[in-house]
């Protein structure tokens, strides 16, 4: 490695730190490729932290040697992280072999469902203050269940484990709505860069260290970004937030110029008790507060857009021995300067999905819950033929024989959501 190659890693190392993600399967990669050696490997994957795991990549990585820049660069792109990879090589790395393409993956034909109406009682619900506890539970509905034939009694299979964090979606023909009709009853999704996802994944809470929720967690986030990187949407991760922290990222994305995008999809990954998420730090926020801050009156630029928000927050509470977290796991005061009144369209277009359980799902190791992998694996193969609520009512019949139930929803969408990749 020269010193040119030394330097962009030396000052680009923050950026590297803050964005990567899947540093298992980097990691792999890169021992595969011989940059690193087995120890090296393990030395990294040691480390208890994503950003640490990081550092320790990021210290060693100069040291392998003349081809371990390109290898690097050849592993952004192959876990499709463009952006890191466009860090090293601005225009494409020089005199590349270009991968074979990978084989199509045959998807599980589904038969499409009777349309039901949608659930209103985002437009029409009594607001509260934030404070307090939100509508959800009152108007939750579970994900509808299918007709027998559609039983998939051996998902994930091998290759379902295999392709978790290395796939591509199956694309399809199908028009995808030019004419007016369809420009009333669809979403806009036609744009460059079509949203916004924001993962928050919290897996660390006091002194517990639990290493299979951990990489579990982890797993979950990496499908989720590679898929919707494949979608077309920016993508950002955060790990690991106390309270505080968590309600600066919700305050930066609700005031966060989104005028540019045509779709919003928050990720939150934590413990919670069902109505409740906490941050690592032990305090809890109310789910509805979260939801409440991007409506149409609190964040105007998502105004008339689809707004889809993911909650991974079953009924588990931090276990932990220290006196100061047990203390600490209480609902604090609200200091959010935001009110809101009655109105009936504050809520309109906004798509709320919750875990019911929090199962995980594993073949030969950890492949990560049950609620993101079936909802990931449906999106790869069905986004391209079916509207987003379609998908996620084949949700619990996906996982029907395994465990039942594991999802609910509630949509006050005004359109269908075609992500249209």
């Amino acid at each position: 490695m020269d010193d040119r190659e030394r330097s962009i890693l030396r000052r680009s190392r923050s950026l590297f730190i803050r964005d990567l993600v899947d540093v298992v399967t980097v990691c792999d990669r890169l021992y595969q490729r011989e940059v690193l050696s087995e120890g090296m490997k393990n030395e990294i994957l040691s480390e208890t932290t994503r950003e640490n795991q990081i550092r320790t990549l990021m210290d060693i990585i100069p040291k392998r040697g003349q081809k371990a820049y390109g290898a690097f660069y050849d592993v952004l792109e192959e876990t499709y992280q463009y952006n890191l990879a466009s860090i090293l090589y601005p225009g494409g790395r020089p005199n590349t072999t270009p991968y074979p393409p990978k084989a199509a993956v045959e998807p599980r034909q589904y038969v499409g469902l009777p349309k039901t109406p949608l659930h209103n009682w985002l437009t029409g619900a009594k607001r509260e203050p934030m404070e307090s506890i939100g509508e959800f539970q009152a108007h939750r509905k579970p994900v509808e269940s299918l007709d027998d034939d559609l039983v998939v009694p051996n998902w994930p299979s091998e290759q379902n484990h295999a392709q978790s964090m290395d796939f591509q979606i199956r694309l399809s023909q199908r028009p995808q709505g030019d004419s007016k009709e369809d420009e009333l009853a669809v979403y806009r999704m036609k744009e460059a860069t079509r949203g916004r996802l924001v993962i928050i994944n919290n897996f660390l809470f006091g002194d517990e260290v639990d290493k299979e929720r951990m990489a579990r967690s982890q797993q979950d986030a990496t499908s989720l970004d590679v898929l919707f990187k494949q979608l077309h949407f920016q993508t950002k991760q955060h790990s690991n937030l106390t309270l505080k922290n968590l309600s600066s990222v919700l305050e930066g994305e609700r005031t966060r110029d989104h005028a540019s995008l045509e779709c919003f999809v928050m990720v939150i990954m934590s413990r919670g008790d069902g109505e409740r998420l906490y941050g690592v730090d032990g305090y809890k926020i109310d789910i509805d507060t979260i939801i409440s801050m991007f409506d149409s009156e609190h964040c105007s630029y998502l105004r008339g857009k689809p707004k889809v928000f993911i909650f991974q927050t079953c009924s588990d509470a931090p276990k932990t021995g220290t006196a100061e977290f047990q203390k600490k796991s209480k609902t604090p005061t609200s200091s959010s300067s935001l009110t809101l009144e009655d109105s009936g369209d504050l809520r309109a277009d906004m798509f709320v999905v919750k875990a019911t359980k929090d199962v995980e799902v594993s073949y030969n190791g950890v492949f990560g819950s049950r609620f993101i992998q079936s909802l990931v694996y449906l999106l790869r193969n069905l986004v391209c033929e079916e509207d987003f609520e379609e998908i996620v009512k084949k949700i619990n019949h996906l996982n029907v024989v395994s465990e039942p139930e594991i999802v609910e929803y509630t949509s006050s969408f005004t359109k269908k959501l075609f992500f249209n990749p």
